[in-house]
């Protein structure tokens, strides 16, 4: 389920999944002075050579290796998380029952656009006929 730890003094470290078949997380630290990214959030890191896409999996009070060495989280793309409580354990419980990669469950649970990066919100135009619209359609006019 999804767990927010907070802690006295430190940031709590984010449990990152990436879209590999890699059968693990990542620990990061929040970045500077921003809001910190809960489970269920897509973020930016650096993984490898590289920046990749990865979904915060839980917070964590520690990690294997000391906080000094953990990277930062380059930028959070959502506000909140992509899925609700029930169905993100959901995820998680499939993932560990079915001995599937974290991430590839994850990812695959959502839109190709959002696993690019993409917003999970956009704002749709929307017209509607008025009445007095009505009233010139239904007068033939």
């Amino acid at each position: 389920m999804i767990k927010k730890i907070i802690l006295d003094s430190k940031s709590p470290i984010l449990q990152v999944v990436f879209d590999t078949p890699l059968r693990r997380r990542f620990d990061y630290l929040p970045e500077d002075g921003a809001r910190i990214a809960e489970p269920g959030e897509r973020v930016r890191a650096s993984f490898g050579r590289g920046r990749a896409l990865g979904i915060v999996a839980a917070h964590a009070a520690e990690s294997s290796l000391p906080r000094a060495q953990l990277k930062k989280i380059s930028a959070a793309i959502d506000t909140q998380p992509l899925w609700d409580e029930t169905t993100f354990g959901l995820l998680l419980w499939a993932a560990d029952y079915y001995h599937h990669p974290l991430g590839e469950v994850l990812f695959g649970a959502i839109p190709k656009p959002l696993r690019k990066g993409d917003p999970a919100r956009r704002d749709e135009i929307v017209w509607r006929l008025s009445g007095t619209g009505q009233a010139a359609v239904d007068a033939g006019t």
